[in-house]
């Protein structure tokens, strides 16, 4: 820990903070700047806090107005300090929380590879719970939540390794909907059949038809099978019949399993990059009644060309690298949109679609 960091907790502690140790003092600086009495300052400090608290024996040493506390565990500390807790989840989650002038801003993410649904508990009351979005930055209201004297509970879901800003800013207001995350439908099924266009001079075939969507590292050609790079994809679907019942119906195209991110484009107009799961972009605005032409450029890993490369001679390979870490009998990594593509739709919307 560097000196000026240490010399603050010092500080902190003295005017009355109460800090919670997870381990022994520092005794070393990570820099050199001023070596070796950064060193010196570092361990004469931690001394000055951490005192004679071993995290066994003794587990708590007193400072000026304040102390460190080091071996208990945090809710019995927080149960005795008689302070709630910041942040609670009935699944585990992981938070952060800050506050900037009258707002409560909490950053909320899901370590988890796959769908997750949590009651949250905020240590907030009387303010509207707004989610942020940290990939487009859209901010709305969460009409969703109930309060009690000195909390707020907010239900909320989170794709794999999804992550939202909770935002308690404005007195409680009213927020538009019922629920805090719209319900997808499935309306219809993208099955192609696709034309795959490849880029010159990288070992693939200009173009090949598929119809049904296999990784490239299946393919039966040697060039579709090595392939890395970006490759494009082009289809059309009928969307006769479309309508919408509500302003608030959306509708989305859902990718599938993508190795390992794409873009979209719907009859010529970018839609966006899809670039995590669930690999999902709103094609609302692009989309039209009747026949329309959808693009989707995949691009995946080196490895897959690296592994083909391994088994040719130098003066033939497509790449190079000071250090060749495939052989040719390593394991090739799915690439390419596998699908299953479809278009869901959100609020009271009905497709009918061929």
């Amino acid at each position: 820990m560097t000196p000026a960091l240490l010399e603050k907790i010092r500080d902190l502690t003295q005017a009355g903070a109460t800090v919670l140790a997870s381990g022994p003092h520092p005794r070393n600086s990570p820099g050199l700047q001023d070596f070796p009495r950064c060193d010196d300052a570092v361990l004469k400090s931690g001394l000055e806090i951490w005192g004679d608290a071993d995290g066994t024996n003794v587990t708590e040493h007193a400072l000026g107005q304040g102390r460190l506390i080091w071996g208990r565990p945090l809710r019995k500390v927080l149960a005795d300090l008689a302070v709630p807790a910041d942040f609670q989840s009935d699944a585990p989650l992981n938070w952060i929380h800050r506050t900037l002038g009258d707002a409560e801003i909490y950053f909320v993410a899901n370590p988890s590879n796959g769908l997750r649904t949590a009651v949250c508990s905020f240590r907030v009351s009387g303010k509207q719970p707004e989610l942020w979005n940290p990939e487009t930055g859209e901010q709305r209201n969460l009409p969703e939540f109930s309060e009690t004297t000195d909390r707020t509970v907010v239900p909320l879901r989170f794709e794999s390794v999804e992550s939202w800003f909770v935002v308690f800013r404005h007195p409680v207001g009213r927020a538009t909907g019922e629920n805090n995350f719209p319900e997808y439908q499935t309306v219809a099924a993208i099955t192609g059949p696709w034309e795959l266009r490849f880029p010159p001079k990288w070992g693939a075939p200009a173009s090949a038809t598929l119809t049904n969507l296999i990784s490239w590292s299946d393919s039966e050609n040697d060039g579709v099978k090595h392939f890395s790079g970006t490759a494009t994809y082009r289809t059309t679907f009928d969307l006769s019949g479309a309508k919408q019942n509500t302003k608030n119906s959306r509708f989305f195209l859902n990718l599938g399993n993508v190795q390992v991110m794409a873009r979209v484009k719907l009859n010529g107009r970018d839609c966006g990059i899809a670039w995590k799961p669930p690999y999902r972009v709103d094609i609302t605005d692009a989309a039209c009644i009747g026949m329309n032409s959808l693009e989707i450029q995949v691009a995946n890993l080196w490895p897959n060309r690296m592994i083909g490369d391994a088994a040719l001679p130098e003066g033939k390979r497509f790449t190079w690298s000071s250090w060749e870490q495939f052989k040719t009998n390593s394991s090739l990594l799915p690439s390419g949109l596998l699908g299953p593509v479809t278009l869901t739709a959100t609020g009271k919307a009905v497709v009918g679609a061929n």
